[in-house]
């Protein structure tokens, strides 16, 4: 069995394992059209890829034991990209709208349909406070600004490819602009344990990469 194989079939059970605590049953073919989503060819960075590097911060974070097992986090971190066109601007309402349609169809409750819902719209990352509740998704989903350099030159890349219908002036400027206001922040992570370990080295690449736009 190859590797790609065998981490399919750990993500599958995965997502088997959190639908049975939720009392489902029969949610395969869910996962596979969840993951056709995520495989489209216009996406370069929103990929499954970033759903399974969410995935393991989450794990991450509950083998620290800084964070106390949470169903509806995990369910958000796998449906917050579910739709990703660069060319709208509604993708967090349209995948939060395919969340509630899944979730209402197989009876789960209204209180997690609507946290989940909240989470999946507050990942836009517009006002970090607006959510208090949702710190730990923001965190997860920004966690790649942190990473070591060679890897957050990749997103780089894989970001201006999912833009790339943009001209090249017209997208350095908005990029550099929407980076400088992540660097501005006064703290780019919301939680002690992402801020501890991420925050230095996503400001030093976040400053690289607007040096690089504006060079």
């Amino acid at each position: 069995m190859s590797q790609s194989a065998t981490a399919d079939d750990q993500w599958l059970t995965q997502w088997r394992a959190l639908w049975q605590r939720l009392g489902v049953a029969e949610m395969d073919a869910e996962y596979f059209v969840l993951r056709s989503a995520y495989d489209e060819s216009s996406r370069h960075y929103h990929t499954f890829e970033h759903i399974a590097a969410c995935l393991n911060w989450l794990q991450r974070a509950y083998q620290d034991q800084v964070l106390q097992r949470d169903d509806g986090l995990e369910l958000a971190i796998w449906y917050h990209d579910a739709i990703y066109k660069p060319m709208r601007s509604d993708n967090e309402a349209a995948s939060a709208r395919w969340w509630r349609d899944t979730a209402t169809r197989h009876g789960l409750s209204e209180s997690l349909i609507a946290r989940v819902e909240r989470w999946i719209l507050a990942t836009q990352h517009a006002v970090q406070e607006s959510v208090p509740d949702a710190l730990w998704l923001l965190d997860i989903d920004l966690a790649i600004l942190g990473s070591r350099p060679e890897v957050y030159a990749q997103f780089e890349r894989n970001v201006r490819a999912e833009y790339r219908w943009v001209p090249s002036l017209i997208f350095r400027q908005k990029r550099a602009a929407l980076l400088q206001d992540f660097l501005d922040r006064p703290r780019l992570y919301l939680t002690d344990y992402f801020h501890r370990q991420l925050d230095q080295q996503a400001r030093q690449n976040l400053r690289q990469a607007i040096a690089e736009l504006c060079g």
